[in-house]
């Protein structure tokens, strides 16, 4: 049975991690295309949310197991940095500063007045469609890339499962003889 190192151990978590938030981002996308909603629709604001959370997610992490920004594809660079700027502007923190084009009004306070008086409502986020459609190809060359990673280590480490029954968790700490823990 070979053991794998820590340092193999947290780079597989790390690949693992982040296919899952890549796969749970094309599956938001999927739905924002597939509803048709309104741009003012409280669903398609909560779905842009959850698309820039969990791509950023990956690339947020601690430096031990954070996807480094050559991750991405040279073509995909600027969509990427695009998405990263309005999960730190807009999502996660409301700067000031945030970008206000592509995504909608972003971070802007509005004053509605009628008959009845006076409102004041502040903006998020909407992903378009156009928008929408642009980061699936991000989405599925990330997940290729993590998919060549993950698939790596269990050809190497897969094999020492064979025979053991039942859910196995992958352990990060340093003990290399607890890889696996049976759950």
């Amino acid at each position: 049975m070979s053991i794998p190192s820590q340092e193999e151990r947290l780079a597989f978590w790390k690949f693992a991690h982040a296919r899952a938030s890549f796969v749970d981002a094309r599956i938001f996308i999927e739905l924002v295309l597939k509803s048709s909603l309104p741009l003012n629709d409280p669903v398609r604001k909560a779905l842009t949310i959850a698309v820039l959370t969990t791509y950023a997610r990956p690339f947020k992490q601690r430096p031990k197991v954070q996807l480094p920004r050559d991750a991405v594809a040279n073509e995909y660079l600027d969509l990427h940095d695009n998405m990263i700027l309005r999960r730190d502007k807009v999502v996660a923190h409301r700067d000031v500063d945030a970008p206000t084009a592509d995504w909608g009004t972003l971070n802007q306070v509005e004053f509605a007045v009628d008959a009845g008086g006076l409102e004041v409502n502040t903006e998020s986020p909407v992903i378009l469609d156009q928008t929408a459609r642009e980061i699936l190809p991000l989405l599925d060359n990330l997940i290729g890339k993590m998919d060549e990673q993950v698939n790596a280590f269990v050809q190497r480490h897969g094999p020492d499962l064979i025979g053991k029954l039942g859910a196995h968790v992958l352990m990060t700490d340093a003990d290399p003889t607890r890889w696996l823990v049976r759950r």
